[in-house]
C-alpha cells in the first residue's frame, strides 16, 4: 500500500534532489538541538512530545526534498549533545521515526549501501552475539533486555540506511562549511564552562558542575560532557582537514574555504587544550607526521604559511593574555613514570590500572565465548561491566576490552574488522588513477583520523554513550561514501 504524504507541512514542488542552502542547514541543525532540550524530564510530556514532533517533521521536511547528506549533517551534529543517551539518542530516534514515515510513500534511498558486502556477515556475527549475551546476562530484567537488542538494532538501522546516501564533492563542502559554526559554537561553550562568561544555565550552554576534577584541573567537556570525547573529536577533525591544507587543495576551492578549514583546526587545537586530556595532545605530533610522511611531495609552503602565521599570533597573545594554560598538562603528567611499554599496556601509568585487571577477570568468567551485552540505559551498561548499576568508574576505558565484555571474543573482533577493512579500503583507494587532489586529500584525512581513532581507544571507548557512537558511525558512513565515489566503476585502481 502507497500512502502519500500530506502536502500541508511539506512543499512537494521542490524538484526530486535539491539541495538545502547553507543557512538553512545552520537553521535546522541548532533549531533541532535546541528543541532537544524541550526533550529533557525537566519539562512536562505535553512539551517533550510536541519538541520531539517538531525534530521529527524538520526532518521529514529535509527528506521530502530528498537532501539525504543535509539530513545527515543534522543528526551529526545535534548528536553533539547527549539528550536522550540512555534511550539511543533522542534525535536518531526522530530520524528512525522520520524515516519509517517517509518509507511509507516509497523507497527512502535509491541506491545501494556503500558498506561491502562482506560487512553484511560482520553484522550478522554481532546481532547474534548481542541476542546471545543480552539472553545469557544474569544481571538485566527483561525490560532492560528488550531495551538493550533495540537499542542496538536501532543504531544499527539507522547507520545502514545513512549508508546508502550518495556523498558527492559540493556535500563534503557543505559538511566542512557547518562545521566551521558549530567548532566555534563549542569552543563558545567551552570557554563558557572555564570563564562562565554568558551567565545563562541551559542546556542548550551545558555548564557542567559538581564534577571532582584530578588535581582539582577543570577540564572542558563543550556539549558531550564528557572532555575525554571532546578531546578525541577534536583531534579527529584536525586529522581530517591538514592534508587539504598542507597540500593547498582546499585552497584550490576558494580561498575563502580554506581560511575557514584552517580555522577549524586552530578552533579543535584550542579546544584539546581546554579539555586538558594529554592522550590527543601527545598524539597530534604523530598525526602530522603521519600526514607529512604520506604526502610530503605535495606539500606547499604558500598554503602552510598562514596556518603557521596565526598559530604563533595566537600563541604570542595567549602568553600575555592567559586564555589556554598549557602549564594543567604538565602538572596532570609529573605523576606520570612511563619507564616501558608495559606501564602503558597495563594500563598502570595511565590511571586505568586496577580498571583493565578487572577487565581480564570479567573476560575469564565467560572464557571470552559469549559476553553479557550492549546497553544505552547507564545503569544497565554500568553493571554490565561492574555488577553494580552505581560504580565509582562506568567502565574500563578501553574499546577492546569493553567489546570483549559485551560481544565476547567473536563479536570483538567482528566490530573491529569493520573499521580495518574501511582502513584498508581507504588506503588503496587513494591509489586510484586520476583521483582529484580534494578527494585524494579527504581519503587521507579519514584514513589518519580512524587510524589514530583506534589508537586512542585502548583509553577511551566511544560505545559508552549512544550519541556520541551515532557521531562516529556517521563519520564512518562519510568515509565509505568518499571511498565508493573514488571507486566507482568509471575508475581504474593502481594495485601495487
Amino acid at each position: 500500500m502507497v500512502i502519500n504524504l500530506p502536502p500541508w507541512f511539506f512543499d512537494d514542488s521542490v524538484p526530486s534532489s535539491k539541495q538545502e542552502s547553507l543557512i538553512l542547514i545552520l537553521i535546522k541543525t541548532f533549531g533541532v538541538c535546541l528543541l532537544g532540550t524541550f526533550c529533557l524530564t525537566a519539562y512536562s510530556p505535553v512539551v517533550n512530545l510536541a519538541a520531539f514532533a517538531l525534530i521529527i517533521l524538520a526532518f521529514l521536511n529535509t527528506l521530502v526534498k530528498r537532501d539525504h547528506f543535509s539530513l545527515l549533517i543534522q543528526l551529526f551534529f545535534a548528536n553533539h549533545y547527549v539528550f536522550g543517551n540512555d534511550k539511543g539518542g533522542v534525535f536518531n530516534i526522530a530520524a528512525l521515526i522520520a524515516l519509517c514515515i517517509y518509507g511509507l510513500s516509497g523507497p527512502v534511498f535509491k541506491t545501494s549501501s556503500s558498506f561491502p558486502r562482506m560487512f553484511g556477515g560482520l553484522f550478522f556475527v554481532l546481532l547474534a552475539f548481542q541476542l546471545l549475551s543480552v539472553t545469557a546476562n544474569m544481571h538485566a530484567g527483561l525490560v532492560a533486555k528488550f531495551g538493550g537488542l533495540m537499542g542496538f538494532l536501532g543504531i544499527s538501522a539507522l547507520i545502514y540506511q545513512f549508508s546508502k546516501v550518495s556523498i558527492q564533492k559540493s556535500d563534503f563542502i557543505r559538511f566542512i562549511h557547518v562545521l566551521f559554526f558549530f567548532t566555534a559554537f563549542e569552543l563558545i561553550v567551552s570557554l563558557n564552562q572555564k570563564y562562565g562568561f554568558i551567565g545563562l544555565q541551559t542546556p542548550f550552554l551545558p555548564v557542567e558542575s559538581g564534577v571532582e576534577y584530578e588535581l582539582d584541573i577543570f577540564r572542558c567537556m563543550g556539549t558531550f560532557i564528557n572532555f575525554e570525547a571532546y578531546a578525541e573529536y577534536s583531534l579527529s577533525v584536525i586529522a581530517l582537514l591538514l592534508p587539504g591544507i598542507l597540500s593547498g587543495s582546499f585552497r584550490n576551492i576558494s580561498k575563502k574555504f580554506y581560511y575557514m578549514t584552517v580555522g577549524i583546526v586552530i578552533m579543535s587545537f584550542m579546544a584539546m587544550i581546554l579539555t586538558v586530556t594529554r592522550s590527543s595532545l601527545f598524539m597530534l605530533p604523530f598525526v602530522m607526521l603521519f600526514i607529512l610522511m604520506s604526502q610530503y611531495k605535495r606539500v606547499k609552503l604558500k598554503a602552510v604559511l598562514p596556518f603557521v602565521l596565526i598559530l604563533f599570533v595566537g600563541i604570542a597573545i595567549n602568553s600575555r593574555v592567559k586564555i589556554f594554560d598549557i602549564s594543567s598538562f604538565i602538572e596532570r603528567s609529573q605523576e606520570m613514570k612511563i619507564k616501558n611499554l608495559s606501564d602503558v599496556t597495563s594500563g598502570n601509568e595511565i590511571n586505568r590500572g586496577g580498571l583493565f585487571a578487572y577487565a581480564f577477570e570479567k573476560i575469564q568468567r565467560s572464557k571470552g565465548l559469549i559476553g553479557a551485552g550492549y546497553f544505552t540505559n547507564p545503569d544497565d551498561y554500568n553493571t554490565v561491566h561492574f555488577d553494580t548499576p552505581k560504580p565509582e568508574i562506568g567502565d574500563y576505558h578501553n574499546l577492546y576490552l569493553s567489546i570483549t565484555v559485551f560481544w565476547g571474543i567473536p563479536g570483538a573482533v567482528a566490530f573491529v574488522l569493520i573499521f580495518l577493512m574501511s582502513i584498508y579500503h581507504g588506503i588503496r583507494a587513494r591509489r586510484t588513477a586520476n583521483i582529484s587532489p580534494f578527494d585524494a586529500d579527504l581519503l587521507l584525512g579519514f584514513n589518519t583520523l580512524f587510524i589514530f581513532f583506534l589508537v586512542n581507544q585502548y583509553k577511551i571507548i566511544f560505545l559508552r554513550e549512544s550519541n556520541y557512537t551515532v557521531v562516529i558511525l556517521l563519520l564512518l558512513v562519510m568515509y565509505r561514501g568518499l571511498i565508493r565515489k573514488v571507486t566507482s566503476p568509471d575508475l581504474k585502481v593502481i594495485i601495487n
